[in-house]
């Protein structure tokens, strides 16, 4: 999508030339064509902007097919969906009965994955340092709290959110064969974990950090998946 403001000088400078070098009737009609795709990508812009700053709630859209129904009905206990964290390349299968948790590091702060005709479904509750719900996922529907929440991006697949500093707290992909996940999770008492990529070796590992008494803070921040601000880029990828 063309930045508003260059759209209007590049249709606005193609219009002028067209009726310039047609000065008749056909070189009208032409300059209005040109003016109705300028408003048609005006329009265009305004959606998207009002569609990323009105917009706290939505859905990943992992896509569910028809044999992965029929195995999911005949093969059910030997199906398991996969974690993928980031995109590290480190992954985790759970082998058990597929509602197992994946993560459960806190009593309200836990990421469940099941599957269901072959789609991943996340449900999760996210909790910021200071003990406030930041955003939940029930069955890959999502709500982000606009009160707790600096900032948020999103498209089809994917939900970005912000803390109330400004730094990433939540990066979720449903994707057909796995859920992507980097989170700093916290539990009502402040006390937090980062599971994500490992800075030092992108896309070849991940870590994970937890807070205590020698490391009372989290140091490892996530790199953003989408570009900010999200009025301006709504559901723009920087990777």
């Amino acid at each position: 999508m063309l930045p508003l403001s260059i759209a209007l000088i590049f249709f606005g400078f193609l219009g002028t030339l067209v009726a310039t070098l047609i000065p008749n009737r056909r070189g009208i009609y032409v300059s209005l064509s040109l003016l109705t795709m300028l408003a048609g990508v005006a329009h265009q812009v305004v959606a998207d902007r009002e569609r990323s700053s009105g917009v706290w709630f939505g859905v990943l859209d992992s896509r569910a097919s028809s044999l992965g129904c029929a195995l999911d009905r005949v093969f059910r206990q030997e199906m398991w969906p996969t974690v993928e964290i980031g995109r590290s390349n480190t992954t985790f299968n759970r082998t058990e009965f597929i509602d197992q948790r994946f993560f459960s590091f806190f009593e309200d702060s836990e990421v469940t994955v099941t599957i269901e005709c072959g789609r991943p479904l996340v449900t999760a509750r996210f909790i910021d340092p200071s003990g406030v719900v930041l955003a939940d996922i029930d069955r890959n529907e999502w709500k982000v709290n606009q009160g707790a929440a600096f900032d948020r991006n999103f498209d089809d697949r994917a939900l970005e959110v912000k803390d109330s500093r400004g730094d990433i707290a939540i990066q979720v992909e449903a994707l057909d064969d796995r859920v992507r996940l980097q989170a700093r999770l916290f539990g009502r008492d402040g006390t937090g974990v980062y599971l994500g990529e490992d800075p030092a070796r992108p896309g070849g590992g991940a870590l994970m950090e937890i807070t205590g008494f020698a490391n009372q803070t989290l140091e490892f921040k996530l790199q953003p998946l989408i570009r900010y601000p999200s009025e301006l880029h709504p559901g723009e990828r920087l990777r």
